[in-house]
This record gives structure tokens, sequence and C-alpha cells, in this order.
């Protein structure tokens, strides 16, 4: 299942963009955003987490967490959901996921939920 979803965003592409309309799934049930987690505290390292809410219920499900590639530049992630707002497409890049200093140079992420299963998954390079 989840490989027909990545066919789907390979001819469609991502979306850089942070509006209200981008973050919303196809059939408006769900709706995508990033929240900096750090930014409460006055620290703008930028540790953030990317939630899903559920528009009916209001009940937000944290996705992952991660550092911002650059301290303090902000995020690099596009997503897209699917066609039938069952799947989400994350790629980007991140110093890191887990909440402690990270070290070293960002590195790559490609990641596909499934929203209904709550279940996440690496996306191949080959697909």
């Amino acid at each position: 299942m989840a490989r027909s979803y990545v066919a789907q965003y390979d001819k469609a592409g991502l979306s850089y963009g942070f509006s209200e309309e981008d973050s919303l799934s196809p059939n408006q049930r769900w709706k995508f955003l990033v929240k900096c987690d750090s930014c409460d505290a006055g620290d703008f390292a930028g540790f953030y987490s990317a939630r899903i809410v559920d528009t009916s219920s209001s009940h937000e499900r944290t996705l992952f967490t991660f550092w911002d590639a650059d301290v303090g530049s902000g995020i690099r992630m596009a997503w897209r959901w699917s066609d039938n707002s069952r799947a989400l497409r994350l790629k980007g890049e991140t110093r890191g996921f887990a909440y402690r200093n990270p070290q070293g140079e960002p590195f790559a992420f490609d990641l596909l939920y499934l929203v209904e299963d709550d279940r996440m998954f690496r996306v191949a390079e080959d697909g």
C-alpha cells in the first residue's frame, strides 16, 4: 500500500509552504502542522515537532520531533497529502530527532505516514 503513495508523490511533487490551506488534507479531516517546542522557553535553537490534528475533534498527534538543519534558520521540510487523505509524505533535513544537543552535519529524511494506521515508514531512495 505504501508503495502506491510513493509513486503518487513522485508524480505530483511536494509543497514547501506552510499556509493554512496547504496544511489541510484534501478531505479537510486532517491538518498538518509544525510547532517549535523550544521557542516557548526562549531557546531559538530550533527543536520542532511535526503533528497532525483531527479537525473534527481537535485531537493532536505528534508524528516525530526534530532539530532545524541549521541553528536558527527554521525548518527544511516539504510535505504533501495523498489524494485520498490517508497518507502524508514528509521530506527534509535535520540535525537529529532526539532532544539532546545535536552533533554533526544535517542529514536528509524521507518519510511516509499512514494516518489511519498511525504508522511511519522511511522511503528508500529508489522509492
